[in-house]
């Protein structure tokens, strides 16, 4: 549908919060994920946040 998905994103946000990603929301109606990664980051640690990320979206 062309509804905003405000719900499931809200509900990707928490699933990632519970394993320790931060993921803040953006847009007018709350619908986009936005990824704020810091330029000091590992390989290994942006790995593991994509993989929360996966399976939150996928949960969800």
């Amino acid at each position: 549908t062309k509804e905003p998905a405000t719900q499931e994103t809200a509900q990707i946000v928490q699933e990632c919060l519970k394993n320790g990603v931060f993921v803040p929301t953006a847009g007018t109606n709350k619908n986009l994920l936005r990824m704020l990664v810091s330029l000091e980051i590992t390989d290994e640690q942006l790995d593991e946040a994509l993989d929360v990320l996966e399976k939150a979206i996928a949960k969800v």
